[in-house]
């Protein structure tokens, strides 16, 4: 059950495990105190959700909250939505906008072949899987075999001892980091940018 508006109990909540799913409590108490409570203003559907595969680079939470504000026409969701987009936005450690083409200082080196093979910039409008919690998930090696094989003696610090809020690494062969898919990243980006966009 949610818990109501006490901050405390809120935060009961988050640490014992027992959220409520965002399709009920879209900016409930327990769900706004998750999303201000990190760094960034990040918002998640799940806050269970592993911090890689779009958790940085995408607007992901902001689905809910839009979905939120065009039933209610509430602001607070329509700010938290705003909110969430920041940090892909370019509002984070590194001022790296995470969908290419976008800003003064967009990701250059998606892992997209026809570009690369052909010599060409990458098409404006994808957005890659972003930061990878390095420490955490480090003993995957479908994430670290780049690092392992190729540039983890040259980069200083160790990639896994960078914050992950600024372990980005714009390396093409990267795919836990560099790659793009329609559904894990570019989807969430283009409803809710859509959406925002299309706002009356």
């Amino acid at each position: 059950a949610p818990a109501g508006d006490d901050p405390a109990a809120a935060g009961r909540q988050a640490s014992s495990g027992h959220w409520p799913t965002l399709h009920h409590a879209a900016g409930t108490p327990a769900h706004r105190t998750w999303r201000q409570q990190n760094a960034w203003g990040i918002a998640s559907d799940d806050p269970g959700k592993p911090m890689f595969l779009g958790f940085y680079s995408t607007p992901h939470g902001a689905v809910s909250l839009v979905r939120a504000y065009h039933l209610t026409h509430d602001k607070k969701y329509l700010a938290g939505a705003v909110q969430t987009c920041l940090f892909s936005g370019g509002a984070n450690p590194n001022n790296l906008v995470y969908t290419s083409g976008l800003g003064t200082n967009p990701v250059k080196h998606i892992l997209n072949l026809d570009s690369r093979l052909t010599g060409q910039p990458c098409p404006a409008g994808l957005t890659p899987y972003g930061n990878v919690d390095l420490t955490r998930w480090g003993g995957q090696t479908w994430i670290t075999w780049p690092i392992t094989y190729f540039f983890g003696s040259l980069s200083k610090p160790n990639p896994a001892e960078w914050p992950t809020n600024e372990a980005y690494f714009d390396v093409f062969f990267m795919p836990a980091i560099n790659e793009f898919t329609v559904d894990q990243t570019m989807g969430y980006n283009a409803y809710v940018w859509g959406y925002l966009a299309a706002r009356k």
